[in-house]
């Protein structure tokens, strides 16, 4: 790769437990288009979601189990965070333990029934087609048994399996449970056949969705990535292994509170899942101190702002269990915010900044990788705009911003405000992959420096 070029698909060998191994065979660099593919679809949801937004913003004050707003966050979710999510893991993953994935082949597969799903499951929320969300649910459980069924058996041969790579295991896992607890409570919204409340069911999906599945694989994910871009190094491995374990133990429990209404037992294990939280908080902050990168790009300011607001929603998530509200548009005003901030304000931020970082080397990869040595190329850093990342994360934070006014105060026309915003940042965002991404179809040609000449009359001493 040519200088100032850093590649995922070479990580240097390093003597601490985090460092990265080399992959045999070149597989990430043969596993860009797979990424790439998913981040164009997670794209076009980004897209769809946003627009959705805009229509549908006087929704975010109805209750939160409306099925136009169950809708919208499932655009946002499971059509936008999944999508990439599941690229970056696909990517991630060999970087992370040095195996190749064990089938590629099912990760395609895996692609096509998320997408059919998606397709079939917002359209069916907003109808209030509680059969077709059950439907769309099946196809998105097979997809997710692929996943799940491709992470472990990577995980189960890599050479070593610390605490990022049990993330991975472990998030996979969670994430086929989500899948299918949220089929099931559609299924039963539709002929109500479980002796179990709807409401609780919808709470225990979303609990296992963020937490089981995105927080779960971030308190992995974040300590390959961070490291990585801001030359730091890890301060305390055993402190990701014990923030980790805090958080599956916390999250076993608290999902059956949840759907058994257990208001001790709701407020004992989440004052766990919040410890395990703050574990790897603190351990991000101690791994930032030691980075060699003093300056933080957009995408990495953006990836840890993104982490501290998640911890801020946790914070408010244990307020709401612990003291719920007797005043009932005071609680819905609450779960709303609790909601915008850990969604808009924590995941979506930082998948943003994760992509920023991540598309325009796997770009890279792909167009320009096997030309290095044979001709000029550009450097992945200038593959994307950086005034239009920083356009985007202005206005994606002044978006949240207004969004959280609105859902505190009640008001619909800062919630109207907010969206317009996030339509915004969205298309501001879009605009700059798609500058990255063009380089798949119309490569940049660099001119070869122009060598100095050779003076014959210069005297030697």
């Amino acid at each position: 790769m040519a200088a100032g070029s850093p590649s995922l698909s070479t990580p240097k060998p390093a003597a601490t437990p985090g460092a990265f191994a080399p992959i045999p065979g070149g597989a990430l660099a043969t596993s860009a288009r797979l990424s790439l593919a998913w981040f164009a679809l997670a794209f076009v949801w980004l897209a769809v979601g946003a627009i959705l937004l805009v229509l549908n913003s006087a929704t975010l004050a109805q209750p939160h189990a409306h099925p136009a707003t169950v809708g919208l966050t499932h655009a946002w979710v499971l059509g936008f965070l999944c999508s990439a999510t599941f690229g970056a893991v696909y990517q991630l993953l060999p970087v992370a333990i040095g195996l190749p994935l064990a089938s590629s082949a099912a990760a395609w597969v895996h692609l096509a029934l998320h997408g059919a799903a998606v397709l079939a499951i917002v359209p069916a929320f907003f109808a209030g087609r509680y059969e077709g969300v059950a439907l769309g649910g099946l196809l998105a459980a097979g997809g997710v048994a692929l996943f799940a069924g491709n992470i472990g058996l990577t995980v189960m041969f890599a050479p070593r399996r610390d605490a990022v790579a049990w993330a991975f295991a472990f998030s996979a896992s969670w994430l086929l449970v989500t899948v299918s607890v949220g089929a099931l409570a559609a299924a039963h919204r539709r002929w109500s056949f479980l002796p179990a409340d709807s409401l609780a069911l919808l709470r225990a999906h979303a609990h296992l969705g963020v937490v089981g599945f995105f927080l779960t694989l971030l308190q992995g994910v974040t300590f390959r990535l961070v490291p990585m871009f801001t030359l730091a190094e890890v301060s305390h491995w055993p402190r990701i292994g014990h923030g980790l374990a805090a958080t599956q133990i916390g999250l076993l429990g608290l999902a059956p509170s949840l759907v058994g209404q257990w208001p001790v037992l709701q407020i004992l294990f989440a004052l766990v899942l919040a410890a395990g939280v703050t574990i790897s908080g603190a351990e991000l902050i101690a791994t930032l101190r030691t980075r060699r990168k003093r300056v933080l790009e957009t995408g990495i300011l953006a990836f840890v702002v993104g982490a501290g607001t998640f911890g801020l929603a946790t914070a408010l998530g244990l307020v709401l269990t612990a003291a719920p509200s007797a005043n009932h548009g005071l609680s819905l005003r609450g779960a709303l915010v609790f909601g915008l901030l850990a969604i808009f304000g924590g995941l979506v931020t930082m998948v943003g900044g994760m992509l920023c970082k991540i598309v325009p080397f796997l770009v890279w990869m792909s167009v320009y990788g096997p030309r290095v040595g044979r001709q000029p190329v550009p450097l992945a850093a200038h593959l994307p705009s950086a005034r239009l990342e920083r356009l985007w994360w202005w206005l994606h934070v002044l978006s949240v911003v207004v969004l959280l006014l609105g859902a505190g105060l009640g008001r619909e026309l800062l919630l109207a405000l907010g969206a317009v915003l996030v339509l915004a940042a969205t298309g501001v965002f879009l605009a700059n992959q798609v500058r990255v991404m063009k380089h798949l179809w119309r490569p940049q040609t660099v001119a070869a420096p122009t060598p100095a000449p050779f003076n014959l009359s210069r005297k030697s001493a």
